[in-house]
């Protein structure tokens, strides 16, 4: 597609970005040159990599000489690649004017597309200006768009057409700066990020109280929220609310406080950040963990790099730097804690609220002497990383995009909510008309010496009986359309639930219809891609312009209409929420290993659940059905191991008409959930079930309708029990360098040989490697079915074989030979003193292109950890 191309167009920029920078470093050359250097490197391979953006190239589509427009999109300019955003449109008109006004983006300028157009009423009094702000889900991949005006009888009076700049962030975090002194944070921008789920630069965005959203959806494209030195009471309720709902939803708020901590606290005057203010004091401050080498973008750490957790260091060096004369409050966080891994005392601290987190910092981080530290962009390096425990796997980025799932469609559009008559009825019906239609009219007619009137009897009973049918089944009949969900529910908090609702509308006739959708419901998105519709694609710049779905914004919520071209036409979307938690608890009481995990699960939800899952990082069990109230125990044992892809849904249940319905629904469940919403990642689980009859009125409409499903889920993080020393659950997270051809998201090789070196820290003490992968059994049942089993069970997967450089020898030898595990001296030989190891993997024979890199765990220090 289209997307893709770019995205990987995208990415390659960021890679030769990247590479250049590390050539120029490699020659001396200054910072100065490089920054020249790598900008016209971007300008000319991706013109759209800038960050500001622009709506320039205005054509006019239909003109109007009474009407004036002018458009801003994005936040301050910035908008990014298929994902939600903001469009203000300002209009002027010469006369009094009552109408709507219509945005239409074009999400792909081909076939196969599905369009919405976007639209609101409008009045203006001659001469007035006014303001008209829309959130579209996505301004697709060409950033052009579509405005109309149209009178009361719907006629098009005025129409042009606008191009904005799109910006490709690549693996970038983006930092959204509210300061009165934005330019003195530009320490901020550009420190390099390396870890399981980053591999960027951080780039600030300026924000403002005219430029920040009041949308949660628009402000989901920034990581991180940097609030210092402004005065918070400038900005409005509903702007109030997005920030709040951005945290809960995954997002990351740094407060910098100081000598300008009133101005700053100003609009959080609820239980959302409260604390107890002490004196301002000048004093030192001490971060105890900074990385030992810079973190600049024009630098490559020569030790690793350096990650945290909140209660400290994971990985790489680190030193000690104090900084004198610091204007610090005492500040205690109601419902925080220090997070001393940063900062010695009380200097920062933290609070988790829903999916997100507050970090509170003393001191002000646009003020001297903090400014001028030297040792700046190290300590905010330290700042994200500790406030993510450096995999990142709760940002906002991460878990709250654009993206349609169509796993949850396929779910959605499986469950068939209709009444259907009854056979045994409609049976019965029948038989009767055979036997009166049969014997019982002959004995009659015979008896009355009526016999040639059967011409005229039969086809008689033949109208009544249909007649008969017919009103038997009138209560079967679908007046109205049918609209059936699929909720899936985030209860990690316990006291806030997010829902994202799928919905698919079903019309029983062609025409048009209106579904008016709940007013706390926002966020529509749907599916860009769209294959029964070959010859429906918005031309922009035509008179007439097709599209799918028109939103209008009403007093009553959100008005969407649908035009159906057929009968019982399917239509689908999503919708999202944030309410309090009114489902309950997923319970999760478990111990944690380096190989699984063990306790028990309570179902203290609302509901009974079926199917519960539980997982730890690459571990799950299947628990099974529990009632409300209702605990299971784990084993051990029952643990088993994710697949590379999908491993509930899809390939398991591939053929979905020779599958019963309802386990064909609850695998695409399963597979919805791991697939776009499991936590994988280094110390992260939770749990997540089925709710079989789950009904979510999204529509006001009283003539629909509705039906549904819901699944929940939770997460959790967990240290391991049986690990005192380093551990690294894949030590692809320390990966430095590689050559040869792989994917990185599942290990799938492209070439025979890939050789890769791990860098870990000096004082881990690597003592065992452990290879998770390791199964001759499974590679044997691979060449043996190969043919049949391998396209319908990814649970048969090829590895490569594991060879390890020896720096004394200068050779490679093979590893894991007659074991899963390598540990003490045989392993001593393959790690230098620096704690570099680099691995070879090799496959060869027919089934090159099919193998994979396995997944190898490294152990050091002391530990007891289990075989």
């Amino acid at each position: 597609h289209k997307t893709i191309c770019e995205a990987s167009v995208g990415r390659l920029v960021l890679a030769a970005d990247t590479i250049i920078r590390r050539e120029i470093n490699s020659m001396n050359k200054s910072r100065w040159t490089a920054g020249i250097l790598a900008a016209l490197l971007l300008i000319c391979l991706c013109p759209t990599a800038v960050l500001a953006s622009d709506t320039s190239g205005k054509k006019m589509v239909v003109s109007n000489s009474d009407f004036s427009t002018e458009v801003k999109c994005g936040i301050n300019g910035y908008v990014l690649y298929d994902t939600p955003t903001t469009v203000e449109i300002t209009v002027e008109c010469a006369n009094d004017f009552a109408g709507s006004i219509r945005l239409i983006p074009d999400t792909e300028t081909d076939y196969w597309t599905n369009t919405v157009a976007y639209e609101q009423d409008i009045t203006l009094a001659a001469g007035q200006e006014k303001t008209f702000t829309f959130y579209p889900s996505a301004l697709g991949s060409s950033g052009r768009i579509r405005i109309s005006i149209f009178d009361e009888n719907g006629t098009e009076i005025y129409a042009e057409t606008d191009k904005v700049t799109l910006t490709y962030s690549g693996d970038n975090l983006l930092i959204g700066v509210l300061s009165d002194d934005y330019s003195a944070l530009s320490y901020m921008n550009d420190i390099y990020i390396a870890c399981d789920n980053v591999y960027g630069y951080t780039k600030l965005i300026e924000l403002s109280e005219d430029d920040l959203p009041d949308s949660e959806s628009v402000l989901s494209i920034l990581d991180f929220i940097v609030i210092d030195n402004f005065d918070t009471a400038k900005l409005s309720e509903k702007q109030y609310e997005a920030l709040c709902e951005w945290v809960s939803s995954g997002g990351v708020l740094v407060l910098g406080l100081g000598a300008n901590y009133q101005n700053v606290l100003h609009i959080f005057t609820d239980d959302f950040i409260s604390g107890t203010i002490g004196d301002l004091v000048n004093t030192s401050v001490t971060w105890p963990n900074l990385p030992a080498d810079s973190v600049g973008s024009y630098y490559e750490p020569e030790n690793g790099y350096v990650l945290y957790s909140a209660s400290g260091v994971v990985m790489g060096d680190t030193q000690s730097v104090t900084l004198d004369s610091v204007d610090c409050l005492e500040f205690t966080l109601d419902g925080g804690s220090l997070v001393t891994a940063l900062a010695e005392g009380d200097a920062a601290c933290r609070r988790d609220i829903g999916l997100g987190t507050v970090v509170v910092l003393s001191y002000d981080l646009a003020m001297e002497p903090v400014v001028s530290f030297e040792n700046a962009q190290e300590m905010i390096y330290a700042l994200i990383m500790t406030a993510t425990d450096s995999d990142f796997s709760s940002l906002h980025s991460n878990n709250m995009s654009s993206g349609y799932s169509d796993d949850a469609e396929a779910v959605v559009s499986a469950i068939d909510n209709s009444k259907r008559p009854s056979v045994a009825l409609i049976a019965l019906i029948l038989l009767v008309y055979v036997i009166f239609a049969g014997p019982v009219l002959y004995v009659i007619l015979k008896s009355r010496h009526k016999r040639e009137k059967v011409w005229i009897a039969i086809p008689a009973a033949a109208v009544l009986f249909t007649l008969v049918i017919f009103v038997a089944t009138l209560a079967y009949q679908i007046k109205n359309p049918i609209v059936n969900t699929f909720t899936i529910i985030n209860i990690t908090d316990s006291d806030v639930q997010s829902e994202t609702v799928y919905a698919s509308v079903t019309c029983p006739d062609a025409g048009e219809y209106e579904l008016m959708i709940d007013g706390d419901y926002s966020d529509f998105i749907y599916s860009y891609y769209n294959y029964d519709n070959y010859y429906l694609f918005a031309d922009l710049e035509t008179s007439e312009t097709d599209f799918d779905y028109l939103l209008k914004e009403t007093g009553e919520g959100l008005s969407l209409l649908i035009e159906n071209d057929s009968s019982f036409a399917e239509t689908n979307f999503a919708v999202s929420r944030t309410t309090g938690n009114n489902t309950g608890e997923l319970d999760i009481d478990v111990t944690c290993y380096t190989n699984g995990f063990e306790g028990t699960v309570t179902n203290s939800t609302n509901y009974d659940l079926k199917e519960v899952v539980v997982y730890f990082e690459n571990y799950y069990c299947i628990v099974g059905d529990l009632e409300m109230g209702e605990s299971a125990e784990i084993f051990l044992e029952d643990n088993k191991s994710f697949s590379y892809y999908n491993t509930f849904g899809g390939y398991a249940y591939y053929d979905f008409y020779s599958s019963d319905v309802d386990t064909y629904i609850r695998s695409e469940v399963n597979a919805t959930i791991e697939n776009n919403y499991a936590d994988k990642s280094t110390g992260c689980g939770g749990a997540w079930a089925y709710i079989e009859d789950y009904t979510n009125e999204i529509s006001n409409n009283t003539e629909v309708t509705q039906a549904g499903c819901a699944a929940v889920y939770t997460s959790f993080t967990s240290d391991y029990s049986d690990v005192t020393g380093a551990y690294y659950p894949d030590i692809a997270e320390v990966m430095t360098s590689y050559t040869g051809s792989y994917d990185p998201d599942d290990n799938m090789m492209y070439e025979e040989i890939i050789e890769m070196t791990y860098q870990f820290a000096s004082d881990d003490n690597i003592e065992k490697l452990i290879n998770k992968d390791m199964d001759s059994e499974t590679e044997q049942a691979v060449e043996d079915n190969f043919s049949s089993a391998y396209y319908y069970d990814y649970s048969y997967m090829i590895y490569a074989d594991v060879y390890a450089y020896n720096p004394s020898t200068g050779d490679y030898e093979q590893i894991f030979t007659d074991s899963d595990t390598i540990e003490g001296e045989e392993l001593s030989q393959f790690i230098d003193e620096g704690g570099s190891l680099t691995l070879r993997y090799e496959c060869e024979g027919e089934y090159i292109y099919d193998a994979y890199i396995p997944v190898i765990s490294a152990l050091g220090g002391e530990q007891d950890a289990a075989d």
